[in-house]
């Protein structure tokens, strides 16, 4: 067996900051704490589809059911359905301003007749009662931030608010 030369041995002595050490564990645990706070509010829908992220305004003439965050380029849908309307035909009438943040990208069922007028985009739909119609969007690159606008169906005005992350 080989022996050491005690002379050559040197004795490391370290610090011990316990008070440090005591701090570093907190922030450790606080920040672990915020992570798992940030998964659980993405899996809950907070940046993107889920149960933080959808609203549904409903009344007796229609339903208006979004998402109210996205990502920038993300595709999303804007669903009607009319539930009672006198007449034969819907018209839902979309801010042109809107249209400059959101791109169209599809309208199902297609409408009859579109035009544009008085700063608005106005989808002709026939049918009456028991309409569905989706409108497929997805967010412009330079659209991030907080979005609001009115969207008219039948004349009756929907508050559309929506939240663009990047």
């Amino acid at each position: 067996m080989e022996q050491t030369d005690p002379s050559t041995q040197a004795e490391l002595t370290i610090e011990e900051h316990l008070a440090a050490q005591k701090t570093g564990f907190k922030l450790q645990a606080a920040g672990l704490v915020a992570i798992l706070t940030v998964v659980a509010l993405a899996a809950l829908g907070l940046f993107g589809d889920g149960v933080l992220s959808r609203r549904t305004i409903d009344n007796e003439q229609f339903t208006v059911a979004y998402e109210s965050f996205y990502r920038v380029n993300a595709r999303t849908t804007i669903h009607m359905t009319v539930k009672e309307s006198s007449a034969s035909s819907i018209t839902v009438s979309i801010p042109a301003d809107y249209l400059r943040i959101f791109h169209l990208q599809s309208v199902v069922p297609a409408p009859a007749e579109m035009k544009s007028r008085d700063g608005n985009v106005h989808f002709v739909f026939p049918g009456s009662s028991d309409t569905h119609i989706a409108f497929h969007v997805s967010p412009e690159a330079d659209a991030i931030g907080l979005t609001s606008s009115i969207w008219h169906i039948n004349g009756q005005g929907v508050n559309v608010n929506q939240f663009i992350f990047p």
